[in-house]
């Protein structure tokens, strides 16, 4: 299943979320004798049961774009750019043309454009988890063919030929996300990575879990973030007998899980109590 965070936008619109446990601001356009306000979530005690409901749409202004894939193989038998309007090699301003391979059918009118991103393997085992690609743009199909054509509407930079286009990841969402603990209780999965690469991480950020379908993980799972314990000298210990102690894990966090694949998953950042690192834990609350 292909999903998508959404991508940059010139300006944020006040959100509610219609939960009593979540409150939305985001940022607006500059303005004279505005102030500037930044994207937040804010958690507050709920009166409601446990599991609740989150419309994905209220969700899109916190999210950028990404796809999972099994490996980089897979990625490679999606359609691609194989010329642009003007015999470019490379452009993606608005309204330039795209010639596509490999569409079969209009499945939607708004299509993405990626680029490849990241192969992920477990830190740890070095099993091979996925491979993301990164939305670049989004382009809107005019015809369906041997070659197809696209228009495009936006993109955040340069667009190549080789580029894979694919429909834009709202189809392939639910329309709501039930909010509910996270029922594995496995060994902890790991952050494995943040978008715009950022190794120290906070609210309202997307980040790459180590966890997925096969650990039982679904969309609307709720984790505690965990920092593994420190270690400590033993003040008891001296000399040939100094030892140290680990100290239990910290919850500093937690994270909303809006896409699971079979390995990894993409989350959202609900709570942040500092700042959030790779390779931080993942656990059931």
């Amino acid at each position: 299943m292909f999903i998508k965070t959404c991508m940059n936008i010139g300006f944020y619109i006040a959100l509610g979320l219609g939960l009593s446990g979540f409150v939305y601001a985001v940022e607006q356009a500059p303005a004279k004798n505005v102030g500037k306000l930044e994207p937040q979530i804010r958690i507050e005690p709920s009166t409601v049961a446990s599991e609740q409901t989150i419309p994905i749409e209220k969700l899109r202004p916190f999210l950028r774009t990404s796809l999972i894939f099994a490996d980089k193989k897979q990625f490679k038998e999606t359609p691609y750019i194989i010329a642009q309007a003007n015999g470019q090699t490379e452009g993606g301003a608005a309204g330039s043309i795209l010639y596509v391979h490999g569409i079969q059918e209009a499945e939607e009118p708004m299509y993405n454009v990626y680029k490849g991103g990241k192969a992920y393997k477990h830190p740890n085992t070095g099993e091979m988890l996925g491979f993301e690609a990164l939305a670049i743009g989004t382009a809107e199909l005019q015809s369906v063919g041997e070659v197809s054509e696209f228009k495009v509407i936006k993109a955040s930079e340069s667009i190549e030929n080789g580029g894979r286009v694919l429909p834009s990841f709202v189809a392939t969402l639910p329309s709501n996300l039930i909010m509910r603990p996270a029922k594995y209780t496995g060994n902890a999965g790991l952050i494995l990575s943040a978008r715009d690469g950022l190794d120290q991480i906070g609210l309202n950020q997307v980040v790459v879990i180590s966890l997925g379908k096969r650990e039982g993980i679904e969309e609307g799972n709720i984790l505690d973030i965990y920092q593994t314990g420190k270690k400590v000298r033993d003040p008891e210990s001296k000399g040939w007998r100094l030892r140290t102690i680990t100290l239990p894990d910290t919850r500093v966090g937690k994270i909303l899980v809006f896409q699971a694949h079979e390995k990894l998953s993409l989350a959202l950042i609900l709570e942040a109590k500092e700042v959030i690192h790779l390779l931080d834990k993942v656990k059931s609350p």
